[in-house]
């Protein structure tokens, strides 16, 4: 006698599987796992938070500004630097703090790792 045995599903299968867990991997997982989001405002805004004094700490480059409001749980924004002799006097004025704000980069290895083992890991399981 015949042992009928279900047949198994196509690797296609597993494929669309793998990649539907890579897309919620990239879009919710790993932005949060790669540091704080920064949000863009334009520098009127900037200017508005300032004269409010909700800029905590500052961080002035050549080509943005990279800001921290004073909330609980502070947020990180960037805005675009414009050519304002009198900016140093308004962020002194406000009495924020000048320091380091841009967040960190992850070390590209880590990462190149971290998105290489995470399908890995996701097709080896719905493989098994």
């Amino acid at each position: 006698m015949q042992k009928m045995e279900k047949p198994r599903k196509p690797l296609l299968f597993y494929y669309a599987i793998v990649l539907v867990v890579m897309i919620l991997l990239n879009t919710l997982l790993l932005p949060r796992l790669m540091g704080q989001e920064v949000t863009q405002v334009d520098y009127g805004t900037f200017l508005t938070m300032l004269a409010n004094r909700e800029v905590a700490v500052a961080q002035v480059e050549q080509d943005m500004i990279y800001f921290t409001d004073t909330s609980e749980t502070p947020g990180v924004y960037a805005a675009i630097a414009f050519n304002d002799p009198d900016l140093v006097n308004r962020l002194w004025e406000s009495g924020c703090r000048f320091d380091e704000v841009k967040p960190k980069e992850m070390n590209p290895v880590f990462s190149f790792l971290l998105t290489l083992s995470c399908p890995s890991l996701s097709l080896s399981a719905s493989a098994s």
